[in-house]
């Protein structure tokens, strides 16, 4: 059992074989402990592999008028697309194509295009995925890579926020702000700067 008064935030799991069997785990987190051995077993509930209709009434029953799944997330921004393929990724396959061209070692150069390949559809599921929204009473979140996650937790619960603004994220007038309840932090990358601040 939890009281409702301490708990923090609502989880919406499903990796990808939960997206194909159709199932959720929802987890419901609470005020984390002093003790983090302590805090690690006790300070959530877990109910796994439920039906969309079970999990949707589980948490319409802590936190009532929840948009959890009905609201419109907001995508980041793509320039998470273009600073992680473009100015990370590309750099250093070529650096490494370069250097396997020039040691005639023929066989790891072909092996890097299948690599980069997946590496670019893993960083554009996970910027795909990854999304956020608010109402009057709660903040929702989405993130995953190709399962989903959707977090959602009353305004009143955040304790402290975060704005945070790299020499990158400041030149596209873009940062990441985070929210600290008192079972963990949640954060968002990549987000106008003016949404951060609203």
């Amino acid at each position: 059992s939890m009281r409702l008064s301490r708990l923090q935030m609502v989880i919406r799991q499903q990796d990808w074989l939960d997206v194909l069997l159709k199932r959720i785990n929802v987890k419901f987190e609470q005020v984390s402990s002093n003790n983090h051995q302590t805090s690690a077993k006790h300070n959530k509930i877990i109910v796994p592999s439920v039906l969309h209709d079970q999990s949707q009434s589980l948490i319409d029953d802590v936190y009532p008028g929840n948009q959890l799944m009905t609201i419109t997330y907001q995508r980041i921004s793509q320039q998470f697309l273009l600073r992680h393929i473009f100015y990370m990724l590309c750099p250093l396959t070529c650096l490494l194509s370069g250097y396997f061209l020039f040691t005639n070692k023929t066989t790891a150069f072909f092996v890097i295009a299948p690599l980069f390949c997946l590496a670019v559809t893993l960083i554009f599921c996970r910027w795909l995925r990854w999304g956020f929204a608010a109402d009057k009473k709660y903040i929702y979140l989405r993130k995953g890579l190709f399962g989903v996650n959707y977090y959602c937790f009353p305004r009143y619960k955040v304790q402290q926020i975060s704005f945070k603004q790299s020499w990158f994220l400041k030149r596209q007038q873009l940062a990441t702000i985070g929210f600290v309840l008192a079972s963990g932090g949640q954060s968002i990358p990549f987000v106008k700067e003016k949404t951060a601040y609203a």
